[in-house]
């Protein structure tokens, strides 16, 4: 049986594409201890309601997937 578990995470679109270049994830707004909850091969995907955080842009579509290989906040 699986071990890992399935997130699924909503932030901005920017936001997303900025963890993908610089492979870290980014939610919560700085708040760790969701964070900690996440383990090595944990699936994660990422859902943007918007486009920019701040902006008013819909995107409304999954941005990411991909899979946590260590688990440091």
């Amino acid at each position: 049986m699986d071990s890992h578990k399935y997130w699924i995470v909503v932030a901005s679109k920017n936001h997303v594409q900025n963890g993908v270049l610089g492979s870290f994830m980014q939610a919560c707004h700085g708040k760790a201890s969701p964070l900690r909850r996440l383990q090595p091969d944990d699936l994660v995907i990422y859902y943007s309601p918007k486009q920019i955080f701040e902006g008013e842009e819909k995107c409304q579509a999954f941005t990411a997937i991909g899979r946590v290989v260590e688990n440091s906040v």
